[in-house]
């Protein structure tokens, strides 16, 4: 039977086959993600004629429409869901948008590992904090970052004041700092 869902996750397509579908850091898991923000086993997809989104009791969680789940959450067909620094969002297989990549400039993962958050404010980031640190940190001009998180242009500072305040940085070169503790940058 095909399938009736792909996942997009950075320039891949996957084919969504009904059951389940293991998203993690082990390498049984059927889509494997980097960094330490993602568990072992993380999330489970169950598909059939929908996909439900489950956090296999993680430590970062998985967020859906902005929110941490607490349950089984139905993804629907161009949305997105969050597991660490990982965008991944559901297509219709066969669709035009599962051809085109998930992130033609690589920004919705950071694409090298991710360094274990202990403690500090930082811990308690959303993933759409993260993207925008990362953002600010690469010194992204505002546009740009207001278009990466879909915000008016106007409201980007007031997310770069609160970032400043939440962890308790006073420059734009101890936002980079915070960004490069967190494997949000590109290293060398």
């Amino acid at each position: 039977m095909s399938s009736l869902f792909v996942l997009r996750y950075l320039r891949q397509t996957i084919p969504l086959p009904e059951g389940e579908f293991r998203i993690g850091r082990d390498g049984s898991c059927d889509l494997v993600l980097e960094g330490k923000l993602a568990s072992r086993e993380h999330a489970l997809l169950r598909v059939d004629d929908r996909v439900l989104v489950e956090d296999l009791d993680s430590s970062n969680g998985v967020f859906v429409g902005g929110e941490r789940i607490t349950g089984p959450t139905e993804v629907s067909v161009g949305d997105a869901f969050y597991i660490g620094l990982h965008e991944l969002r559901v297509a219709e297989a066969g669709s035009e948008a599962d051809d085109a990549p998930a992130d033609p400039e690589g920004l919705e993962a950071n694409e090298h590992s991710v360094t274990t958050v202990q403690s500090g404010a930082a811990a308690d980031l959303h993933p759409n904090d993260l993207r925008a640190l990362r953002l600010f940190a690469l010194r992204c001009s505002d546009d740009y970052v207001a278009a990466r998180l879909g915000i008016d242009e106007a409201l980007v500072s007031g997310v770069r004041n609160r970032l400043h305040r939440e962890l308790e940085v006073s420059s734009e070169d101890e936002l980079v700092a915070v960004a490069q503790e967190l494997g949000l940058l590109p290293q060398g």
